[in-house]
């Protein structure tokens, strides 16, 4: 017999289907049927069967409570600030401790996250002007070095 049989619907059939078709008969034959051949049902013409259960046990996060931005723009966000927003709240913070300008020349809707940063950046302790975070590299690394050779220059001058 050749690879495709012909089966009594007129369909052909490949070699997997007639080998699992093969056994079920053989089974059928013999009066020992496999429990998976005794409990599968017979499939429709023309559908496809059933796929088999995805591998238990996996959940799926619950979505995060979202809540306004703490600037007041009203952005809803997961977290305190949305995006972009605590930076730009800090610049404003930055800009008022060294003096260069004050709250009231902050933009009325950017007030209440200026004031919220000023607030935090007191809270922690930050000294007034200084970057939120020292970076590798950044800006306080720089400062040191600098007035690290400015005083090495005091020393050998």
């Amino acid at each position: 017999m050749d690879k495709t049989a012909t089966v009594a619907t007129g369909k052909k059939e490949n070699a997997k289907q007639r080998k699992a078709r093969e056994k079920a008969e053989r089974a059928a034959k013999s009066g020992t049927a496999t429990p998976q051949a005794q409990a599968a049902k017979p499939v429709k013409e023309g559908a496809l069967p059933k796929m088999p259960k995805l591998p238990g046990g996996k959940k799926f996060r619950k979505p995060k409570e979202q809540h306004p931005c703490a600037c007041g723009c009203a952005t809803p966000t997961t977290g305190k600030w949305a995006p972009g927003h605590d930076a730009r709240a800090n610049g404003w913070a930055i800009r008022i401790e060294r003096e260069l300008l004050t709250l009231k020349d902050v933009p009325e809707n950017e007030r209440a996250g200026a004031k919220l940063m000023l607030a935090e950046r007191k809270e922690k302790g930050i000294k007034p002007g200084a970057p939120m975070r020292v970076v590798k590299g950044g800006v306080a690394k720089r400062e040191e070095e600098a007035a690290a050779a400015a005083s090495a220059e005091v020393v050998n001058g």
